[in-house]
């Protein structure tokens, strides 16, 4: 017995579960994944400088260096709990109960303001590492005093120059850095989002 112009019977429940399935297949290689994984990196990596600018502030006598080593390590403090946690709120599984397109845009939103908050906030840290720098440097290499050779003219307007210069090269270079490790990924989560709007409107 053959059946003829049989009824195109569609499932709901079964569509959405392929849909599911297709999304599960593809969520490690989606930019979420990614993104996850290199704010972890930007985590390990950070952790491993501050041990490494705590180690420095031991070993090195010098409280004015200790001093600005201090307060780089503070603002580290401040960075690395907000960086794990931005990291543990990154979900790559969109939960069927919450619209993909909330999710997403609530990711892409959320690690951008963390970049921007950390640039900004590196503007205030970047003087304390340069004059750490400075005065370990030349002390080092002038064989002299820490006070001797601060105290001179010829020091303070150095590490002032070298702060004007390198204060908004840093800033420059922590933008480029951020770009390279997280801009081609954010762009592919823009457009996923801009995709998803434009359904909206259909």
């Amino acid at each position: 017995m053959e059946l003829h112009n049989a009824p195109d019977f569609k499932d709901p429940l079964f569509e959405q579960f392929l849909q599911k399935s297709s999304f599960n297949q593809n969520k490690q290689q989606g930019p979420l994944a990614k993104l996850k994984q290199t704010v972890l990196l930007h985590f390990i990596l950070g952790f491993v400088l501050t041990l490494g600018y705590a180690g420095m502030g031991f070993l090195i006598p010098i409280w004015q260096v200790q001093a600005c080593l201090a307060v780089v390590i503070l603002f580290a403090c401040w960075c690395l709990p907000a960086t794990f946690k931005l990291y543990r709120n990154i979900q790559p599984d969109v939960s069927a109960n919450n619209s993909v397109l909330n999710e997403l845009s609530r990711h892409y939103m959320a690690i951008k303001k963390w970049m921007q908050i950390n640039e900004q906030a590196g503007l205030l840290i970047y003087p304390f590492a340069t004059a750490a720098g400075f005065i370990l440097g030349g002390t080092a290499g002038s064989g002299k005093n820490v006070t001797d050779f601060i105290c001179k003219p010829f020091f303070i307007i150095a590490l002032v120059t070298a702060i004007i210069i390198l204060q908004p090269l840093s800033w420059l270079i922590t933008r480029w850095l951020f770009k390279i490790s997280f801009g081609k990924q954010m762009q592919r989560l823009k457009e996923n989002i801009a995709a998803l709007q434009d359904d909206n409107l259909l």
